[in-house]
C-alpha cells in the first residue's frame, strides 16, 4: 500500500497523447449563399463529402471532441479551456493551437469578439477565479501570473507589447528549451490587466483583406501565461512554474483563390512555408509514435520559427490540444481535408509531460506527504495485529503479551508479541511468510527453527521446549512449564517478560523494565532525529549513507558511518573493541556526525583535485581497494591512489595494527597531494625553460613588426606631402590655363563685335566686361 502511494505522490513522468478536436463553423451570409455543404459533424466524428463526385463519396474522421456548426464559444471552453486549467494548475506545460485554412474561424474561436469572447479570454478570466477560490481555501497558497504576447511574421519574431519595431532572436535553453530572448513579460494581478494587453497586441497584430477573409491574419500570434503556484509547508516552499500557450496560428491559402499579390503574396508563401514544416513534424512524430521504419527520420523543429518555438508542445514537455477549424464550404473541399488528415496524424503525437518543479523540493515533499500518509495508515491499522512495533509501544489491550527487553527492538521491529492463539512457535525461518502463529527471530541470535512453543489455553499459559533450550527465570526447562505474570523466558539470546494485563498492578520489576524499554526507544527516536538533522546541512545528505553491508567487515577503532536500517531511518555506527555498534547518545551521535561529514568534505575535495589532474586512462590503472588488501604491503610506500567508482581516486594508508589498507583521513590525503605535486617539479622546470625561449622569440618578432610598421608610415607620409606638391601646382597651372582661356575668348568676341556677328549673350557680357576693365 505505501508503494503504490509513493509511486501517486513522486508525479512521474506521464505520457500523453495530442488531443485533437474539430470545430465546423456555420457558413457565411453572401459569400458562401447558395454553396452546398461537404462538411458533417456528428458525436466525436466528421464527416466529408466529395462534391466532384456525382456519387458523393464521403470520408469519417474520428476525434477526441468535436463542435459541430451550432456548437458554442461557451461549450469549447468548457471542453478545452477548463481541461488546460487543470493541468496548469497540477503544475504541467499545456498548449493550445488553432490549425486550419484562412477564414475558417480560428481567430474568432481563440479571440472572439467583444460580444462574445473566445478561449483566451475566457481562459484567462477562468484562472483568476480559481487563483481567488484557491486561496480563500488554502492560506498557505499564492500565485504568480506573468504574460507576453508576440508575432511570428514572415520568419521573424514581434514583440507585440513592446515600443519596439525591431525583431527578436531565438534562443535554446538546456532544460526549458526554446525561447524568445528578450521578450517583454509583464505581471498581470486579474482578467482586466490581461484583456488590456490582449486588445494592445491585437491593435498592432498584421492584419490584411483577401477574397477569403476581410480580416486575415498575416502572422501566427502567441499568447504565453506563466502561472507560478507557490506552498508555503513546514518553513519550506513547494513551487510548481506551469507555462499555457495559446496559439491562434495564421491560415493556409491559395494565392489564386485568395487574390493575393505583392507583399501580400510574400505573407501567404511565409504562412504556408510554417505551415508545411509543421505538417512535415507531424508526421515524423507520428511515425515515431508508430514505430516503423521511417520513425528514425530527424524532426526538423529549427526548419521553421513556428515549429522552433512550438518544439515542447509537439512531442515534448507538454500537455497539448489541438483544435482543428473547417470551413463547411463544398468549394473549401480540398483544404478541410487536407485539414482533416492533419489532425488525425497529430492523434498519435506522443508527448512527455513532467511536473515543473524543483527535483530536490519535490523529493523532500513527496516524502513527507508519504509519511503524512503512512501515519495515517498507522493509526487505521486493525489493532488485533498480532504484533506490535517498538514504535507504536502502547499496552492498552487485555491479552496477554511477551514484551521483548533483550536485545532491545530497533524502531520498526517487534516489541510485543500478543498471545491471541492458542499456539505460537519462535522461529528463526524467516523464508516462510510470517502468520500470526509465528515469532520469528533471528537465527544469529541462538534461535532454531522450531525452538519452543507457547501454549494458551484459556488462563493458562506454558511453554513447550522444540530443537533447543528455554529457560524461565533462569531455570532450564525440560519439557514444558507453566508461565505466570512477571515470568523472564530466554529463547536463545533473547529475553522476554510474560505480561497478563489483568495482574499487571502487581508487577514493580516489569515496570521498570517497560519504562527502560519506552526511555531506550525514545533515545534512538531522538538520536535518529539529530543524524538526519546533521545530514540535511550537507550538500547532498544521500551521498554520506553508506550500503548497510559495510557492517559485515571489519572496520578501524574510532572508524563511523551512518547506514539505513530496515526502517529507512539513519543510524550510526562506531567501530570499538572490534565490533560495529550503534550510538545511543544523541549528543554523542551528533559530534561524530558533523565530524564525519566535514572529515568527508575534505577528502572529497582531495579525491576531485586528484581526479582533475590525472586522465581517464590513469585512471583506469589504478587498483582498486579490495585488489590491494589482497596484495598487501610491498615496498616502503605507505600510502597510495585507488581507483574508487563513486568518487573517482581516493587516497588509502597502510594500517599496521590491522594489516590492511584503509582509507587515509584529510589531511594524509593532503599530504599526498603535496608529494605528487613535488614529483612534478623537473616537468615544471622544462615547461618554464620552454616558455622563456618562446617569450624571447615573440620579444624579437614584435621589434622586428614595429621597425617595419615605422618604415611603413614614412613611406606613407613622403607619399602624402609629394600628393600635396602636385595638387598645388595643378592648381596653380590651371589657374593660368583659365586666364589665357578668357582673354582669348575675350579677343574672340571683340572681333565678332566690329565684324557685327555676335551670336550669344556670353560673348555680350564678355566685351561688357573688357570694356570695363
Amino acid at each position: 500500500m505505501a508503494t503504490k502511494s509513493k509511486k501517486q505522490l513522486t508525479s512521474p513522468n506521464s505520457k500523453c497523447n495530442v488531443m485533437v478536436c474539430v470545430r465546423v463553423r456555420p457558413t457565411i451570409d453572401g459569400r458562401e449563399e447558395g454553396v452546398d455543404s461537404c462538411v458533417t459533424a456528428a458525436n466525436s466524428s466528421v464527416v466529408v463529402s466529395d462534391p466532384t463526385d456525382k456519387a458523393r463519396k464521403t470520408r469519417t474522421f474520428t476525434f477526441d471532441r468535436v463542435f459541430g456548426v451550432d456548437g458554442t464559444q461557451s461549450q469549447v471552453f468548457c471542453e478545452i479551456g477548463i481541461a488546460t486549467l487543470n493541468q496548469a494548475f497540477q503544475g504541467y506545460n499545456s498548449c493550445v493551437f488553432a490549425y486550419g485554412q484562412t477564414g475558417s474561424g480560428k481567430t474568432y474561436t481563440m479571440l472572439g469578439e467583444d460580444s462574445n469572447t473566445g478561449l483566451v479570454p475566457r481562459i484567462s478570466d477562468k484562472l483568476f477565479d480559481t487563483i481567488s477560490e484557491r486561496e480563500a481555501s488554502n492560506h498557505h497558497l499564492s500565485h504568480r501570473v506573468e504574460m507576453s504576447y508576440y508575432e511570428i511574421y514572415c520568419e521573424r519574431v514581434y514583440d507585440l507589447l513592446g515600443d519596439s519595431d525591431s525583431c527578436f532572436r531565438v534562443r535554446e535553453h538546456p532544460k526549458r528549451g526554446p525561447y524568445v530572448e528578450g521578450l517583454n513579460k509583464f505581471e498581470v494581478k486579474s482578467f482586466k490587466d490581461i484583456a488590456k494587453q490582449l486588445q494592445r497586441g491585437s491593435d498592432v497584430r498584421h492584419t490584411a483583406s483577401t477574397n477569403i477573409n476581410q480580416h486575415s491574419s498575416r502572422s501566427h500570434a502567441v499568447c504565453e501565461i506563466v502561472l507560478t503556484c507557490s506552498t508555503f509547508q513546514d518553513g519550506d516552499i513547494d513551487e510548481t512554474v506551469s507555462i499555457i500557450e495559446l496559439v491562434d496560428l495564421a491560415g493556409s491559402e491559395r494565392a489564386t483563390a485568395a487574390g493575393t499579390e505583392g507583399e501580400r503574396l510574400k505573407e501567404g508563401a511565409n504562412i504556408n512555408k510554417s505551415l508545411l514544416t509543421l505538417g512535415n513534424v507531424i508526421e515524423v512524430l507520428a511515425l515515431q509514435t508508430e514505430g516503423t521504419k521511417k520513425a528514425k527520420r530527424f524532426v526538423q523543429y529549427r526548419d521553421s520559427t513556428l515549429t522552433w518555438l512550438l518544439r515542447e508542445a509537439l512531442g515534448g514537455n507538454s500537455k497539448t490540444i489541438m483544435l482543428a477549424t473547417l470551413s463547411p464550404c463544398s468549394l473549401n473541399y480540398e483544404e478541410s481535408v487536407s485539414t482533416l488528415k492533419y489532425a488525425d496524424r497529430a492523434k498519435k503525437i506522443q508527448n512527455q509531460a513532467t511536473v515543473n518543479r524543483d527535483s530536490k523540493k519535490a523529493i523532500i515533499f513527496s516524502l513527507k506527504a508519504e509519511i503524512a500518509l503512512l501515519r495515517e495508515e498507522l493509526k487505521a491499522a486493525n489493532l488485533n495485529s498480532p504484533v506490535c512495533h517498538a514504535s507504536q509501544l502502547i499496552i492498552d489491550r487485555p491479552h496477554p503479551y511477551l514484551l521483548q527487553v533483550k536485545p532491545l527492538p530497533a524502531l520498526r521491529e517487534a516489541a510485543v508479541h500478543w498471545l491471541t492463539n492458542k499456539e505460537m512457535t519462535f522461529t528463526s525461518d524467516t523464508a516462510s511468510a510470517s502468520s500470526d502463529s509465528q515469532i520469528q527471530l533471528k537465527k544469529s541470535r541462538g534461535v532454531a527453527t522450531d525452538h519452543a512453543k507457547v501454549i494458551r489455553v484459556g488462563e493458562d499459559i506454558r511453554v513447550v521446549v522444540g530443537e533447543s533450550e528455554v529457560a524461565v527465570d533462569g531455570e532450564k526447562v525440560d519439557g514444558s512449564r507453566k508461565l505466570t505474570c512477571g515470568s523472564q523466558l530466554a529463547v536463545g539470546n533473547y529475553e522476554f517478560i510474560v505480561v497478563d494485563p489483568e495482574n499487571i498492578n502487581a508487577m514493580t520489576e516489569y515496570n521498570v523494565l517497560l519504562s527502560r524499554v519506552q526511555r531506550e526507544l525514545s533515545r534512538q527516536q531522538q538520536v535518529s532525529q539529530v543524524i538526519q538533522k546533521v545530514l540535511a546541512d550537507g550538500e547532498n545528505p544521500m551521498s554520506y549513507l553508506e550500503p548497510a553491508t559495510i557492517l559485515q567487515h571489519p572496520g578501524y577503532n574510532g572508524q563511523t558511518v551512518i547506514v539505513r536500517d530496515k526502517s529507512d531511518d539513519p543510524v550510526l555506527y562506531i567501530y570499538r573493541d572490534g565490533q560495529w555498534a550503534a550510538c545511543s547518545d544523541p549528543f554523542e551521535a551528533e559530534l561524530a556526525a558533523r565530524h564525519l561529514i566535514s572529515m568527508t568534505d575534505l577528502q572529497r575535495s582531495v579525491s576531485n583535485r586528484i581526479t582533475a589532474s590525472m586522465t581517464s586512462s590513469e585512471i583506469q590503472k589504478l587498483p582498486s581497494l579490495a585488489q590491494l588488501n589482497k596484495e598487501g604491503l610491498k615496498g616502503k610506500e605507505t600510502r597510495r591512489l585507488v581507483r574508487c567508482p563513486r568518487v573517482g581516486v581516493r587516497v588509502v594508508e597502510w594500517d599496521g595494527t590491522q594489516n590492511r589498507w584503509i582509507e587515509a583521513g584529510a589531511a594524509a590525503s593532503e599530504l599526498m597531494v603535496q608529494s605528487l605535486s613535488c614529483s612534478s617539479e623537473n616537468d615544471e622546470k622544462k615547461l618554464r625553460q620552454a616558455v622563456g625561449t618562446l617569450t624571447q622569440q615573440l620579444a624579437v618578432k614584435e621589434k622586428t613588426l614595429r621597425d617595419h610598421q615605422s618604415s611603413v608610415a614614412n613611406a606613407h607620409e613622403q607619399m602624402r606631402q609629394r600628393q600635396e606638391l602636385i595638387e598645388k601646382e595643378f592648381s596653380e597651372k590651371e589657374i593660368e590655363f583659365n586666364n589665357v582661356k578668357e582673354e582669348l575668348e575675350s579677343n574672340i568676341a571683340e572681333l565678332k563685335y566690329r565684324n557685327g556677328t555676335v551670336e550669344s549673350m556670353h560673348e555680350i557680357n564678355l566685351i561688357a566686361k573688357d570694356k570695363a576693365i
